[in-house]
């Protein structure tokens, strides 16, 4: 390769004006000082004035698209870290489009800041941030408690200094009632576990089971022990109850990093882009969380006109809209010196790549925007008083392109003799300006969302942690992603996508979501997700769907694969009937973490759209925005919905037609024994055929077993108002002896399957309840 090409390949490649915007919190060192220094420094100060004064406090950054937020959180997110692990100055949380259901937001939050100071690992949880969290309180309160020990810490003196602190937080915080005191409990037991496991090798699950109890999620009743907690019933999952838990976990961890002498920041950028209904669970949950923590800065960034929109629509409260923005940050447009000095900042990565090109140094000691040409800006910002920096960044593009194209035909020598020239007579010190992309719009509105969906795709990959497995938040994002098939039309197949739980508050749904297709007979796909490591909550929701009469044509169980489809030996019965069902109607599918980061990445896009952050390069530094509608289509043309494995299915017409099957039922079958190894463990049978009649089954007890449930059931409910399907079981078990060979589990399973016989048959009125049946007798 002659030298020619060698320049000019390494200018191409070494282009620091390609990406015009941060769509990393951790990215880009491109830092102006005096760039919005400011807003930056008011943001600094508020975090530490968090710390110092042991309060919670709200800041909201404004501007219009392309301005600088993204960049000032960025930066924020830098200080923050400090000069990396150890030496942090603040513990920082970026959240990013979450699309969980309104509900869910505080617990998915949740499990977005758990899972970053966990660095989203099962194992080796002795390296986390949340380990080094912990093991500067245990020293605080061993300090203040004069103890005197050495690694591996004592589980005595770990005890004593953790409870001492969380005393203390309770007599400072006396006015919130009971308190953090049982979280710090739970944080015991990770210590404890973690530290057996950093210095003996041994067991550190209940390290796990407690990080996945902190983040919300379920764990088997029967671990309970493993973390203090108390036992929940055989065979029942075990998780935070309400948002008062969240908050109570939060608030712990703000604790902890008072004693570490650090403030907690969360950032949720582009709020915006949320519903109204997941703003006002959100600034609700953080109006509260402000208003008890002693050690908080909130921050929000957005459109200043959509955040508007939300608080003359009643979307936002106003005392938690005042709390969350009591410090109002507005970025502005910049003067052109400061633009040079973010283009001349970005331009110091040529050191590297033309360090031994010599003719260059002399040019760009001479000239600092070599290869921009200082006369270039200088012509480019006359009459200017102020612009956005995004606008700079993309004439410095426009210009780099045209240099390129001059280095083509002028070749190397010739090309760097006109910048040694003094003065550049043959060049005008006016530059035309750049010619428009070449292509028609589409294609360039399709190169530009591919370009974007890409920078998501890659962040995500490589920040798994800020995108842990949650069913809620795939859901969201699914349902998201289908109401825009639902809008492309033809050739997609959804005519309307819901979630089931909206209209029953409080219970637990079979269904995360109902998806009504197009086509000659109508049908519907129902899907459930499924992101837990409980057996007991994974045989839970197998159930329901088990036993659900109205159950949709088709039906897909989707899972992630860091959190794979875990069922002990009910939950695996449960499944075995599901799948009798046939492959066109029942159908589980694990995505792949890609596949996951893939629809945030696609929504993500149409997110940025929708706030006006999506804009297409006109050429000659103009620009326009991309409409939401315009990056669907771009999604559409590049076939990203059908491709994705689980979209694909859900936008396709079924496979089975005709309406709901003739005959289904697999409630109607009772469930079989499950085989157990000689070592206790549950043997996983090959799929067996389905019973040819439901009385048929393979224990010559189990038909008088079962009418001995409807006799037990009608006799029940002669002597009472009406009663739980559950409970009648348990007291069923009390008086039978057959049944006392039967699991709790299947006996409650064969009284669901009993009961919603009797309500077809029109001997008594079962409603559901939870996992469960309210039974009333029919008068």
């Amino acid at each position: 390769m002659d030298e020619h090409h060698h320049l000019k390949d390494r200018l191409r490649e070494a282009n620091p004006f390609l990406v015009n915007r941060v769509s990393d919190p951790q990215g880009g060192s491109d830092d102006v000082a005096s760039i919005h220094e400011r807003p930056f420094r008011e943001l600094v100060r508020l975090a530490e004035q968090a710390l110092e004064a042991r309060m919670g406090t709200g800041a909201v950054v404004w501007g219009e698209a392309g301005i600088g937020k993204s960049h000032l959180m960025a930066r924020l997110a830098r200080w923050a870290g400090g000069g990396g692990p150890g030496s942090e100055r603040a513990h920082f949380f970026f959240l990013h489009n979450i699309q969980a259901a309104p509900e869910r937001m505080p617990r998915f939050a949740l499990k977005c800041i758990v899972s970053r100071l966990v660095e989203s690992r099962t194992r080796q949880l002795w390296g986390t941030p949340l380990y080094w969290l912990v093991t500067h309180a245990v020293r605080r309160g061993l300090r203040e408690l004069g103890i005197v020990v050495e690694a591996p810490l004592p589980v005595e003196a770990v005890a004593r200094a953790l409870r001492h602190v969380a005393q203390r937080a309770a007599r400072e915080n006396a006015d919130r009632g009971p308190g953090t005191s049982w979280v710090y409990e739970i944080l015991l037991r990770f210590f404890v576990a973690a530290n057996v496991a950093r210095y003996q090798e041994g067991d550190e699950r209940p390290a796990t089971l407690a990080v996945r109890y902190l983040a919300g999620d379920a764990i088997d009743g029967e671990a309970s022990p493993a973390l203090g907690l108390p036992g929940a019933p055989p065979g029942e999952p075990l998780a935070l109850l309400d948002e008062q838990a969240i908050e109570d976990v939060l608030l712990a961890i703000t604790e902890m990093a008072v004693l570490r002498g650090r403030p907690v920041i969360l950032c949720f950028d582009q709020v915006d882009n949320l519903s109204g209904e997941q703003i006002r669970t959100l600034t609700r949950f953080l109006h509260t969380l402000i208003d008890h923590a002693r050690n908080l800065l909130v921050v929000t960034s957005g459109l200043q006109t959509r955040m508007a929109d939300f608080e003359r629509d009643g979307a936002i409260v106003a005392s938690a809209w005042d709390r969350l923005i009591e410090y109002r940050l507005v970025l502005n447009r910049v003067a052109p010196g400061l633009a040079r000095e973010m283009l001349r900042a970005r331009l110091r990565s040529l050191d590297g790549p033309l360090a031994d090109v010599e003719p260059v140094f002399s040019i760009r000691r001479r000239d600092p925007l070599f290869p921009l040409g200082d006369a270039w800006f200088e012509s480019r910002v006359d009459g200017l008083v102020e612009i956005r920096p995004r606008d700079a960044i993309n004439w410095a593009r426009d210009r780099w392109r045209e240099q390129l194209r001059r280095l083509e035909d002028l070749g190397e020598e010739a090309w760097l003799k006109r910048w040694e020239a003094e003065p550049r007579a043959d060049e005008p010190q006016a530059a035309a300006p750049a010619e428009p992309p070449a292509g028609p719009i589409e294609a360039q509105i399709d190169a530009l969302v591919a370009d974007r969906y890409e920078e998501y795709l890659e962040r995500r990959l490589n920040d798994p942690a800020g995108l842990p497995p949650d069913a809620d938040n795939l859901s969201g994002l699914v349902e998201a992603l289908l109401g825009h098939c639902q809008a492309v039309g033809a050739p997609y197949s959804p005519a309307a996508v819901r979630r089931p739980w909206a209209e029953r508050p409080g219970r637990q749904p079979i269904y995360h979501l109902l998806v009504r297709h197009k086509s000659a007979c109508p049908s519907q796909t129902a899907v459930t997700f499924l992101a837990t490591d409980s057996k007991n909550s994974s045989a839970a929701a197998l159930r329901r769907m088990v036993q659900d009469e109205d159950s949709p044509l088709r039906v897909i169980l989707v899972c992630e694969e860091r959190t794979p489809l875990s069922c002990g030996a009910q939950g695996q019965e449960y499944f075995r009937l599901l799948e009798l069902r046939g492959p066109e109607r029942f159908a589980h599918l694990v995505l792949s973490t890609r596949d996951y980061a893939a629809l945030d990445a696609m929504q993500a896009v149409l997110g940025d759209a929708r706030a006006g952050d999506l804009e297409l390069d006109l050429g000659g530094g103009r620009s326009r925005p991309v409409t939401e509608e315009e990056a669907m289509a771009a999604h559409d043309r590049a076939d990203r919905y059908r491709q994705h494995p689980l979209l694909g299915r859900l936008i396709a017409v079924p496979a089975v037609e005709g309406g709901e099957p003739a005959a289904r039922p697999p409630i109607e079958a009772p469930p079989e024994p499950v085989e157990v190894t000689a070592s206790g463990e549950p043997a996983i049978a090959e799929p067996r055929a389905a019973p040819a009649h439901r009385n048929q089954n393979p224990h010559p007890h189990d038909a008088a077993i079962d009418l001995d449930i409807r006799r037990f059931i009608m006799a029940q409910l002669a002597l009472s108002m009406g009663a739980q399907s559950h409970a009648l079981a348990d007291r069923f078990a009390e008086t039978n002896g057959p049944a006392a060979n039967l699991e709790r589990t299947q006996l409650w399973t064969r009284f669901d399957t009993a009961a919603a016989a009797m309500h077809r048959e029109g001997l008594i009125q079962a409603t559901p309840a939870d996992d469960q049946f309210f039974l009333l007798r029919k008068p």
